[in-house]
């Protein structure tokens, strides 16, 4: 089936994906993911996107909350460490 691209409203677009035993998306020629360290990205209405969320569910689950729809965030940076050890280094 091809995809319906004239929802304006997460919610409206997820039902809709349901009784078509689909998925509501979000259409990728109109935004632009910007980089981040989650897999995934909740977009919002409001330009609120948010790549941040290492797993699909908690992603939904934000983008749910916020009447957004999760994506998966193919340019995903790896998390840098935050400790790292060095053993030739004299303290």
């Amino acid at each position: 089936m091809a995809p319906e691209c004239y929802y304006l409203d997460a919610d409206q677009c997820r039902r809709r994906a349901q009784e078509i035993s689909g998925r509501c998306i979000v259409n990728m020629e109109e935004i632009e993911l910007p980089t981040g360290y989650g897999n995934y990205c909740m977009v919002a209405p409001g330009g609120i996107i948010e790549c941040m969320y290492p797993d699909y569910s908690g992603c939904d689950r934000e983008a749910r909350h916020n009447k957004g729809v999760c994506v998966y965030n193919p340019s995903a940076q790896t998390v840098p460490e935050p400790f790292k050890s060095d053993v030739d280094s004299i303290y």
